[in-house]
């Protein structure tokens, strides 16, 4: 129904127990799965070769999490997959880190950011929750992450 009504299907999704979980990835738009979870449907053992094996020509993209090693992605249309770094912090409580990794991802996507910005923004939230005791009590806000982002884009062009 969201394909047919042009919305993107943004999936996270962390167990194969469920009997059509093959028809389940084949609706994701954007796929964004755990490297140990990759590793399962896959069978590769790096996540560089995970993400090349969830691409497909109708999924949008392909998302492989490592936690602290960052994430590596492969867009449509792309032949090469890309690493984004994790940003440094210093880790209080990584509980959660997924599922904001998640929502930021969505959040990004919905505000029409490009896709290396959602990646990258997805990234620094996921680090900012890090750095916070608490699964929901981490989240950080979207002021902090905006100024993660300056600071690290700033360091980057000095």
């Amino acid at each position: 129904l969201a394909r047919r009504a042009g919305i993107p299907v943004v999936a996270d999704i962390e167990s194969d127990r469920h009997p059509q979980i093959h028809q389940l990835l084949a609706l994701a738009d954007h796929l964004i799965v755990s490297q140990s979870f990759a590793g399962k449907l896959t069978g590769a053992k790096s996540p560089e070769r995970a993400v090349r094996k969830l691409a497909r020509p109708d999924r949008q993209i392909s998302v492989v999490t490592c936690g602290d090693q960052g994430c590596w992605y492969l867009a449509l249309g792309e032949s090469l997959p890309k690493h984004q770094p994790a940003f440094k912090v210093e880790a209080a409580d990584t509980t959660g880190c997924g599922d904001v990794f998640h929502g930021a991802y969505a959040f990004a996507l919905a505000k029409g950011m490009a896709l290396e910005a959602r990646i990258r923004f997805a990234a620094a939230t996921a680090a900012l929750k890090a750095t916070r005791a608490g699964g929901q009590a981490g989240i950080p806000s979207l002021a902090a992450v905006r100024k993660l982002l300056k600071h690290e884009s700033n360091h980057q062009t000095c």
